[in-house]
């Protein structure tokens, strides 16, 4: 519960939404997929999803999109989001 809600403060300081569903899976010792859904200020529900390779102390952009059931709309990263978001993972 702790992770979710840090992740949820950065959610809101950097991207400026409110985290909805956040998903951290370990693929192994070393890599893990973040995978986090937040609504906008417009209600519009976004999904933002990185790879963090652990022991190369990594950030890899996988997507920035809005959800939509009629179609995908792709956005830019936030360089500064990701950085915050590893180090709080990094260093807890």
């Amino acid at each position: 519960m702790k992770k979710y809600l840090e992740v949820a403060k950065l959610t809101k300081d950097y991207l400026g939404g409110e985290l909805q569903k956040l998903s951290i899976n370990y693929e192994n010792p070393t890599l893990a997929h973040v995978d986090l859904l937040y609504k906008d200020a417009s209600d519009f529900q976004l999904d933002y999803q990185v790879d963090v390779h652990m022991n190369k102390h990594k950030l890899v952009f996988c997507k920035h999109e809005l959800t939509n059931p009629f179609e995908e709309t792709k956005l830019g990263r936030n360089k500064e989001f990701e950085q915050a978001l590893f180090d709080y993972l990094l260093n807890p």
